[in-house]
């Protein structure tokens, strides 16, 4: 896809990409993240090469670092050379532009999801920019490499995922949670008992009803004890189980959610 951008923006003289990661951490009901990534200016195979690493002056672990850019370097790079004004640029402009790239590509293939509660995934979502600082998708791919190609991005993938495993976990424990008080209920109530036939068979009571409240409760919902700590790294960019523009954080108008 990249050939067919003309003018990419180039950082330092090299064409770039940016790698971003987007979490769906749930498909009943959808709910997605955002992740900041880095950008980088090389392949694998630069890294090794002995000349390159002689003429810059670097080694192999020197040069990864080097090339590993966060969107703050990148930032102060592109205020150096007038391309941007101030460092709000990313807040205001960067990634609102991935986020809502990322909910659209997650709106056009929804359909497609299996609505089950205990599913989630991790993707990796490559974009660019032009000189004129447009963003262009470039591809998403699923199950991402993770490497530690430098300490830096070692130091990034580590938060990363911790905090990733806090929302899955605290989806988890939360369902765990409503199911087991739901049949305590069944039980005390006598919804729920054995057979005075069979030590091996159960006698449920209103079984239809019962079923929809047990699958209604599996819908994921983090309860307030298990509620997300305020430093975790993700941001969450789609809730489903909100009404109108505000489950896309208001970044759809009304008449694209109801046409």
């Amino acid at each position: 896809v990249q050939r067919y951008i003309n003018n990419p923006l180039l950082v330092q003289g090299h064409k770039f990409d940016f790698r971003v990661y987007m979490m769906i951490s749930s498909t009943n009901p959808l709910i997605a993240y955002y992740h900041d990534g880095t950008n980088t200016a090389q392949s694998e195979h630069v890294f090794k090469n002995e000349t390159l690493q002689k003429m810059l002056g670097m080694n192999e672990t020197e040069l990864r670092n080097f090339q590993m850019w966060n969107y703050t370097r990148l930032a102060t790079y592109l205020i150096s050379v007038g391309k941007i004004q101030h460092m709000n640029w990313l807040d205001d402009y960067l990634r609102p532009k991935l986020e809502h790239a990322m909910q659209h590509l997650i709106r056009m293939s929804s359909k497609h999801f299996a609505k089950i509660s205990n599913r989630w995934e991790l993707f990796g979502v490559d974009f660019m920019l032009d000189e004129d600082l447009n963003l262009w998708f470039i591809e998403c791919n699923i199950g991402p490499v993770i490497k530690d190609s430098s300490e830096e991005k070692g130091l990034f993938l580590k938060e990363m995922f911790k905090d990733a495993f806090e929302i899955v976990t605290a989806q988890l424990r939360s369902r765990m949670k409503r199911i087991i008080r739901f049949l305590n209920v069944l039980v005390s109530e006598g919804l729920v008992r054995r057979s005075p036939t069979s030590k091996s068979e159960l006698i449920a009571v209103n079984f239809g009803n019962n079923k929809l409240q047990y699958h209604s409760l599996l819908k994921n919902k983090i309860e307030e004890e298990f509620a997300i700590s305020p430093t975790n790294s993700w941001k969450k960019i789609i809730d489903e189980s909100i009404e109108g523009p505000a489950r896309y954080n208001g970044m759809f108008p009304e008449e694209c959610l109801t046409a």
